[in-house]
């Protein structure tokens, strides 16, 4: 029976967090301004539902504010539909009626500073997102990885940069979750990247990568240990882990605070972590074994335990992996109370001297596991030895699918 294990989740990466948005039915007094209403109908009530909020700077009112409300897979302001705009009122009061069931993200600007709110219409009523404070605005530089030239735009949000000859600089960003697309000047791909924008600061993007045909989980090149697309939802969640038996596992490549490594060689940023197995330790008292075991893994959504993520579109994962020692990739549903119960799908991984690509196919198992439920992948290892790994990706996967708002 195996001891208590040494599970190590890592917060070196700072955490925004996003307030809870509050929805509910009451009942609406309509406003006789008529520059707070935007997209149709003279009321919340009359129209089927209304979105109101209130913004301040510090404790004073921000009045008349300019306020975007905008699909959030939108690419900046669509006046074909899907955006709106509206002036807040002189106690920095704004609504906007009728609009149709989505998510949107509504940003408030003023003069250096903003704030950006998700919003979920899923029902005819009233949602009311409070109050909320106007922070400094926060700056945000890359390059797109090569010397193309286009424009960085910005779902849900009315932001865009000119992209210069693969460098950018998106000024005037509001705190928060953050989904910047490069759309090329000529004809290609475009290109994502997501991170969380922090009140009054500069920061670098990460990798600018397609979504055409795979989605890019993690490159290690942001030099942290939360995957690529979690720093633009509002939740906690996508931390990298490493457990082992503490009772006779010895780790190597392990910083002071036990994070395995992230190296650098040619300019290429990976994974690195080593075991040594000790002998199975015997309890002459209980009669149980302490076996040794070591896992390294990934949330792929929340860190809540309770919620599920439909991997089912998904075709396979592939990594890029060198390693001393034979390794086990399974997919886990932390849903599940038993841990004998929560290995979904489990695939052997060989011995590989040099870096070699690896492809975990899921589909051939959609018919065998339930693929809608998933919460982690880990890789086990199956005695002493080192691995390396990289460039994590979900082949064919489908970002809104696998990580609903």
């Amino acid at each position: 029976m195996k001891s208590l294990q040494k599970k190590l989740y890592f917060s070196n990466v700072e955490k925004v967090w996003i307030p809870i948005l509050a929805m509910g039915l009451a009942a609406f007094t309509g406003c006789s301004d008529s520059e707070k209403t935007a997209g149709g109908g003279s009321s919340g009530t009359e129209a089927g539902n209304a979105i109101v909020a209130s913004f301040v700077d510090g404790s004073t009112p921000a009045a008349r504010i300019k306020v975007n409300l905008i699909e959030s897979e939108t690419l900046g302001f669509a006046s074909a539909g899907g955006s709106y705009t509206a002036k807040a009122d002189d106690k920095g009061t704004v609504e906007f009626n009728d609009i149709p069931k989505g998510s949107y993200t509504l940003e408030a600007i003023s003069e250096g500073k903003a704030v950006q709110v998700p919003v979920e219409v899923t029902e005819d009523g009233l949602i009311d997102l409070g109050m909320n404070n106007l922070e400094e605005i926060a700056t945000i530089t890359g390059s797109v990885g090569s010397t193309a030239n286009g424009t960085i735009k910005l779902r849900g949000l009315d932001h865009e940069a000119k992209v210069v000859q693969g460098e950018f600089t998106l000024e005037s960003v509001p705190t928060g979750p953050i989904s910047m697309v490069f759309v090329p000047k000529e004809d290609g791909d475009t290109t994502s990247s997501y991170l969380t924008a922090l009140s009054g600061k500069k920061i670098s993007a990460s990798t600018f990568a397609s979504e055409s045909k795979s989605l890019l989980l993690d490159d290690f090149e942001d030099g942290n240990f939360q995957h690529r697309f979690m720093p633009a939802h509002t939740y906690d969640g996508g931390w990298w882990y490493f457990s082992y038996e503490y009772a006779n596992v010895t780790p190597s490549f392990i910083d002071e605070d036990q994070h395995f490594a992230i190296e650098e060689e040619d300019g290429n940023k990976f994974a690195h972590v080593g075991v040594e197995f000790g002998d199975i330790v015997e309890d002459s008292t209980t009669g149980f074994n302490t076996y040794p075991w070591a896992v390294m893994g990934i949330e792929i959504g929340k860190s809540d335990s309770s919620y599920c993520n439909d991997i089912s579109s998904i075709d396979s994962v592939s990594f890029k992996i060198k390693s001393t020692v034979n390794m086990v990739f399974t997919v886990l549903d932390k849903t599940k109370a038993s841990s004998a119960n929560q290995e979904v799908l489990r695939f052997e991984v060989s011995q590989y001297e040099n870096w070699t690509k690896v492809s975990v196919p899921l589909k051939d198992n959609a018919g065998k596991t339930d693929l809608t439920c998933a919460s982690q992948f880990a890789w086990q290892f199956n005695g002493s030895g080192e691995v390396w790994l990289d460039d994590v990706e979900l082949m064919g996967g489908n970002r809104l699918s696998i990580w609903k708002k």
